[in-house]
């Protein structure tokens, strides 16, 4: 089933028309670039890698640099990508450092390495900005994980403010080619939730289920009985949005092939071929990568969480 510990949201099943782009696969070293067919979702950028000091431990953090913003596994925002290359120029950086010019960065580095926090009982404070697209979808959205959990959505008010510091915000988001969310689970004071025209119920229902702390499937310590990535048909520079979770991070319950958190067979191919194979024929009328639906582990994992 669904992982809730760590990081960045799913890369999503077509939102828009897929745009092309020239690119080169993970096994082709120089070879010419390939065409691949790039759905908005998976906000492709410059690959960057970042070490961070979690608690006397090195660790290597990647992620890709599309506009201003640090992403990480496709659709999870982990900070301000240019203070980040400044960091990085000094050594590695303490995630747990009180260090304002990096905040939030420490934070949310602390939810993909050492695990999602939890939304107090359960209720998530939340803020829309005016201009946010599909104002009724992104309320249809949580809704829905309303109605297979027992997670409450409040909206945040002036009257209601100090009691809430801690909410997420649905903006508008800045990268037209990416449904994005920042971090995994609750985070400190403001988070946003970008969305663009184009970012869809599914998309919204799968970046709600970053908020809420859940993980992608596909990078849990278990996959490799379940599915095989294909790292021949990744876009070069982008194997690191495949990596597993180490052992320290908790798998919950087990793998779930209709999990709304689940990359799709073609995520980030640089060809068109997949990148994630299912070692056995799918359950009926499963489809690994969908965003139409929670699925009943999803609900569970929730279930679990803020029982």
């Amino acid at each position: 089933m669904t992982r809730y510990f760590l990081y960045f949201a799913a890369v999503l099943p077509a939102l828009a028309t897929a745009a092309t782009a020239e690119v080169k696969c993970t096994g082709e070293g120089d070879a010419t670039p390939a065409v691949a067919e790039i759905h908005p979702e998976y906000s492709l950028g410059q690959p960057r890698t970042i070490e961070v000091n979690d608690q006397g431990t090195i660790r290597s953090v990647s992620y890709a640099k599309v506009g201003r913003h640090a992403v990480f596994e496709g659709d999870i925002i982990i900070g301000n990508a240019d203070q980040l290359a400044f960091a990085e120029q000094l050594g590695p950086v303490s995630i747990y450092a009180q260090n304002m010019t990096l905040s939030p960065f420490g934070y949310v580095a602390r939810s993909v390495l050492s695990g999602a926090q939890k939304w107090p009982g359960g209720i998530v404070p939340f803020e829309m900005e005016s201009e946010v697209p599909s104002a009724d979808t992104i309320r249809n959205a949580m809704q829905a994980w309303s109605n297979a959990t027992q997670v409450r959505f409040v909206q945040r008010t002036a009257q209601n403010s100090a009691q809430y510091p801690n909410y997420v915000a649905f903006i508008k988001g800045s990268n037209t080619m990416a449904c994005l969310s920042y971090g995994i689970g609750m985070m400190r004071g403001r988070q946003t939730v970008e969305l663009v025209q184009g970012c869809e119920f599914g998309q919204i229902v799968h970046e709600i289920g970053h908020v809420l702390g859940l993980d992608h499937e596909q990078n849990r310590e278990d996959r490799g009985k379940f599915v095989r990535v294909d790292q021949q048909n990744i876009i070069q520079g982008y194997a690191y949005a495949f990596a597993q979770r180490p052992s320290f991070f908790k798998d919950a319950n087990t793998y779930d092939f209709d999990s709304i958190m689940h990359y799709e067979p073609n995520a980030f191919s640089c060809n068109g071929k997949p990148t994630i194979v299912a070692l056995a024929p799918m359950p009926p009328n499963v489809h690994f990568g969908q965003r139409t639906h929670i699925s009943k582990g999803d609900a569970a994992v929730i279930a679990a969480l803020y029982k």
